[in-house]
């Protein structure tokens, strides 16, 4: 028997069935597998895994037809400066994650501690500063446990720094309600009504009482507003690790 040549032992170029040309706006990450000087296949030039960091964009495709018969999409990928480029599976490309909704609920969650008494945001607007994008839920999710917590009994401090506070928490709440599970909604939703019948109370109690200049005790609607913030710091307990279970590990 003759062993076949290493000319014969190549595989076969592959068959371009059709180009397309691509318009887009979106970047991606090659994973993995190779990237090809030309659509038939026959040229490797680069490792796609050597670039796990490296954002492409990609100008054309083509249907190729491989030796054994089977058909595969490829797309013509390049980075920025056009150092690396050549033909790639599609299967070996991720899209550019962009963050769009990270960012939107940070700005929403900074919207709503503006809404607190200025006197009590600064401490969690600067908490804010901190919070990335990559980690947007994580940081969304210890912020609110702050403001829950700090919200909580504070005596006759001030009733209206106090309830700007408690307000905020169900601000947090409806931002996030629609993304939670049915599971956790209904946890939260009952612990989210009582918030409201009991907010809606010490509401009503501060626009009809006057704060007692020395401090003493309020009677009835001191007792009133500490059931608010009792009702606020367990909706946000909860509140608190389900938001965090909104992170996803990218």
């Amino acid at each position: 028997m003759v062993s076949p040549s290493s000319a014969s032992a190549k595989t076969a170029p592959a068959k371009v069935v059709s180009y397309s040309k691509i318009s887009s706006s979106k970047r991606y990450h090659a994973l993995y597998g190779n990237i090809y000087g030309n659509a038939k296949l026959t040229k490797k030039v680069h490792n796609a895994s050597n670039f796990p960091n490296t954002v492409f964009s990609v100008t054309k495709s083509a249907t190729i037809k491989k030796y054994h018969g089977s058909r595969s999409i490829y797309y013509y990928i390049s980075n920025k400066s056009g150092t690396v480029k050549g033909w790639i599976w599609r299967g070996n490309l991720s899209p550019v994650k962009t963050y769009a909704q990270e960012k939107s609920d940070i700005n929403a969650m900074i919207k709503i501690i503006n809404t607190i008494d200025p006197d009590e945001r600064g401490t969690y607007l600067v908490e804010m500063n901190d919070v990335t994008p990559q980690q947007a839920y994580s940081g969304i999710s210890s912020v609110t446990g702050d403001i829950g917590s700090d919200g909580y009994y504070m005596g006759s401090v001030g009733y209206s720094e106090n309830i700007s506070e408690m307000q905020a928490m169900g601000k947090i709440y409806n931002l996030f309600e629609k993304r939670f599970t049915s599971s956790q909604k209904r946890t939260l939703n009952a612990l989210y009504e009582n918030y409201l019948t009991e907010l809606d109370s010490a509401v009503s109690n501060e626009n009809n009482e006057n704060p007692i200049s020395d401090g003493s005790a309020f009677d009835d609607s001191e007792e009133t507003d500490a059931d608010a913030q009792e009702a606020t710091s367990d909706l946000s307990t909860v509140l608190v690790k389900d938001i965090a279970s909104l992170q996803k590990t990218v």
